[in-house]
């Protein structure tokens, strides 16, 4: 991992959860009731995690080639803009399940959710979304 890796990245419906590295925050999105956004700093390891699996699903190439035809709706929308070797790359793409390229990118963002930032303590004290997305 580059010593000067860091990411802004916004996912989901509306692209209305985000984690930026670069601040140290995290924001869940409570759907009717707004969203919200707290300090959490990731250790070493997890962002050397995120960097591997990264790097393994190709993503600086990959979300260029996903589909932005909406294969399901509502759909996801992500954006992601990083820091590596002192060069600044941004990256969007849908999460809509129509190709092979959006499921690899799919299974990095419930990776950094699910086993990243959704087990944390200060994540977990959060309040719980209301309702949902038509």
């Amino acid at each position: 991992m580059p010593d000067d890796f860091n990411f802004s990245l916004t996912y989901g419906y509306a692209g209305a959860n985000g984690i930026d590295t670069y601040e140290g925050t995290v924001t869940k999105d409570l759907i009717p009731n707004g969203d919200v956004t707290i300090d959490l700093s990731l250790t070493e390891s997890e962002m050397e995690e995120i960097y591997d699996r990264m790097v393994e699903v190709n993503l600086l190439e990959t979300a260029e080639y996903v589909s932005d035809v909406q294969c399901v709706d509502p759909h996801g929308q992500n954006h992601v803009e990083m820091t590596i070797n002192g060069e600044r790359v941004e990256r969007e793409w849908i999460s809509a399940q129509c190709d092979g390229n959006d499921e690899q990118l799919s299974e990095w963002l419930s990776f950094i959710h699910f086993e990243v930032i959704e087990p944390k303590e200060e994540y977990q004290a959060l309040p719980d979304p209301e309702g949902g997305y038509d």
